[in-house]
């Protein structure tokens, strides 16, 4: 055997350090430069003449796909997909400005999947290792076979099951029907603090409903201009309910292009984050572990984001398949279910992935000379695919991505306390705002 670079395998270099990274198996490892001189020497050395240190390194350096057998070509395929995006209505009992899915109450549901073509496509689905299923909408509580569709899929396939909500609709009945068949339900927060303000003590209560039936809670936040104020309320009640966090910066996905004056600046993000962290830390939540994603990073190099492997398939109201849930314009369709097996679906989207640049960050024109392109995987593709131009565009969101990153590739180490990551990352966002003022 004789080993090389992997041809997939690209590089950063920072001061003496090295960081090596192979975005195709989403591998990396950080070394100093000196280490990468002693590789070179090493895969070009005889194997039999190799100590015990040395082969343990390649072994390493192998595990993690950094060098690989000269015979060994790597290939970019997923083994198979890992969520399903179930929309399965386009209505909603709310009509939210920036809502992302032009939700309505009056949207049309005569072509929507029957129940019965749902339950054979998720009989499909038992040939797939599909790790979760999000049924989601429009409001998935709408659909008049939400709990038979939840309790076929368990019984079928055993998998997670998410419901994503606006919260509104949740009863006691619905809790006691969905305890111990539905995993989590995502909850959107942010609509109490704008345009139905008036419905707040009721959403409240529904919460309080799905916490005493002890279903597992996931809060999310879209944070716009204006509503970032009540953003601690939001945080206030994540740890009261002891709820996961998801925080998401409002941007341009579908409707949310007519809503250019609800989206934050650069700066206005880098102050949002600090005095969230600062927030986080004056109310000693540092020991809550719901608040810990909220930084929401975890290095993993990509060659782009879920769109561009086959990770992830969104089935829309009408059975149509996307390679993404943000992505929805003919162009990008793949099939329909009622027309094709889900099977052929992933086979197309093999022989149609090069189609789909707007995934590939290597394409983004904006961050094609970015050296931490793959690790940030810059803005959703949901943001830029209706004007590939705008993919030359510097997206808000991308100083703050840069100091994470930046932070957890470089500076970060693993036995600090929660409150030290946020007091560090605190530092660096003053830095860069200093930086910007000058």
């Amino acid at each position: 055997m004789k080993y090389s670079l992997n041809e997939n395998v690209k590089s950063i270099t920072k001061e003496d350090n090295i960081l090596l990274y192979n975005p195709v198996k989403s591998s990396w490892i950080k070394t100093k430069q000196k280490n990468v001189d002693k590789l070179q020497r090493l895969i070009n050395s005889d194997l039999k003449t190799l100590n015990k240190e040395d082969r343990y390194l390649l072994d390493y350096l192998e595990r993690y796909d950094i060098i690989s057998d000269l015979d060994n070509k790597t290939d970019i395929e997923a083994d198979s997909p890992i969520s399903i995006y179930f929309f399965l209505t386009k209505k909603c009992n709310l009509e939210c400005s920036f809502c992302s899915m032009n939700s309505n109450p009056n949207i049309d549901s005569s072509n929507n999947l029957s129940f019965d073509e749902i339950k054979e496509f998720i009989d499909q689905l038992s040939d797939f290792n599909i790790k979760r299923i999000i049924l989601t909408g429009g409001e998935p509580l709408l659909h008049d076979k939400l709990i038979k569709i939840i309790e076929y899929i368990k019984e079928k396939l055993g998998t997670k099951v998410i419901v994503s909500t606006n919260g509104f609709l949740l009863s006691e009945q619905f809790c006691k029907d969905i305890k111990g068949k539905v995993d989590r339900i995502d909850i959107s927060w942010e609509s109490i603090y704008g345009e139905y303000k008036e419905m707040r003590d009721q959403f409240i209560k529904n919460i309080d409903v799905a916490k005493k039936n002890k279903i597992n809670m996931n809060f999310s936040y879209v944070v716009t201009k204006n509503n970032r104020e009540y953003i601690y309320e939001y945080i206030d009640y994540c740890v009261l309910y002891d709820a996961g966090i998801d925080l998401k910066i409002v941007s341009p996905i579908n409707n949310g292009n007519d809503y250019d004056d609800l989206i934050l600046q650069e700066e206005d993000v880098l102050d949002l984050y600090e005095s969230v962290f600062e927030y986080i830390i004056e109310k000693n939540y540092v020991n809550s572990p719901c608040l810990k994603s909220i930084i929401g990073y975890t290095p993993k190099p990509k060659l782009g984001c879920s769109g561009y492997y086959k990770n992830m398939f969104a089935i829309y109201p009408n059975g149509d398949v996307f390679p993404c849930h943000s992505v929805n314009s003919s162009e990008y369709s793949l099939t329909n279910i009622k027309e094709n097996s889900f099977e052929d679906c992933v086979k197309l989207f093999g022989k149609k992935r090069n189609t789909f640049s707007v995934f590939n960050i290597d394409d983004r024109e904006y961050c094609k000379e970015c050296d931490i392109r793959n690790f940030c995987l810059g803005v959703c593709a949901g943001e830029i695919y209706k004007d590939i131009e705008s993919g030359s565009i510097k997206p808000s969101t991308c100083k703050f991505r840069s100091i994470i990153v930046n932070y957890f590739l470089w500076e970060h180490k693993k036995n600090i306390s929660f409150k030290e990551q946020l007091n560090n990352i605190i530092l660096k966002i003053r830095e860069a705002k200093s930086c910007v003022k000058l």
